[in-house]
């Protein structure tokens, strides 16, 4: 069995047993048991500066690594996958480093680094399986799938990642555009989150501007609640470099034992259906 993985515009399929680690905005290290399995960075076509390139990139490898490098065929469960995608194949005298694959996609120019270490628990044919399922070229009428952890999410492809962090308990990701802010919170375990704090208390405390004041819903399920500031005061919080508008949803799923909030901050009115439908493709995944 696999699941469907996406981080920042990278989605391929993983096995059940695999766990996913993010590392950086475009670098996810995968393990299985607590030994690594894969690593993958990737980088995107550069708009103002050069595009870094396979050579590039091989170079950069060759200089960062303190063993011999050199170019290798690749092993014969990846043969067709490297010869379909011009991937170029690098191996060190350390066999504990396994073998790194560089290849660039035609379509949309997403340079790929993959290191593939060897485990002892993992087969030729998942690895072969999970490289052949990436995807990156993502088109821009359809929702991004973020799919990491435990948790999915999905939300138009306009808005960019600003920030991230996984703490213990706490994952919180950041997304804007040019109007609006999303920010997306994970609280675990909920029972020691609610044993100190309501659900409402622990929506306020994720942004100092929601409080009883404007609470519209509060129940043992799901609490919201929602600021519409006077011309006034929207133009006060504009000169502050704020945004006027701001919405908040959390929710506890009990059978997951997990606390999932949103919090949208916009210079325009906030429609409820839409950060409804935002928070709707909000979920635990098993």
């Amino acid at each position: 069995m696999t699941r469907q993985r996406g981080w920042n515009g990278l989605h391929f399929t993983l096995p059940e047993d695999c766990e996913d680690i993010v590392s950086g905005e475009r670098h996810l290290l995968i393990e299985k048991d607590f030994l690594p399995v894969m690593e993958i960075r990737w980088e995107l076509p550069a708009e103002k500066k050069q595009t870094a390139t396979i050579d590039s990139v091989v170079r950069q490898f060759k200089k960062s690594t303190s063993n011999e490098c050199r170019e290798v065929p690749p092993p014969r469960h990846l043969a067709k996958f490297a010869k379909e995608n011009a991937i170029c194949c690098l191996q060190t005298d350390n066999a504990n480093e396994g073998i790194s694959l560089i290849w660039q996609y035609r379509k949309c120019r997403t340079l790929i680094l993959c290191r593939i270490y060897t485990h002892p628990a993992v087969f030729n044919d998942d690895i072969s399986k999970t490289l052949q399922s990436i995807s990156c070229h993502h088109q821009s009428d359809q929702p991004t799938l973020w799919s990491v952890q435990d948790f999915q999410l999905q939300i138009p492809a306009i808005y960019r990642l600003a920030g991230y962090s996984f703490q213990a308990g706490l994952t919180r990701l950041l997304f804007e555009d040019k109007a609006t802010r999303l920010l997306f919170c994970r609280m675990a375990p909920a029972s020691d989150r609610l044993a100190d704090k309501s659900l409402d208390e622990l929506l306020f405390s994720l942004d100092d501007r929601l409080s009883k004041d404007n609470i519209e819903e509060n129940n043992a399920q799901t609490a919201s609640a929602g600021t519409s500031p006077s011309l006034m005061g929207q133009i006060l919080l504009r000169l502050k470099r704020k945004k006027a508008f701001c919405q908040g949803i959390i929710r506890h799923d009990h059978s997951m034992n997990r606390i999932l909030a949103i919090i949208c901050e916009s210079n325009h009115p906030i429609e409820p259906d839409s950060i409804q439908s935002l928070f709707s493709h909000y979920e635990i995944i098993s």
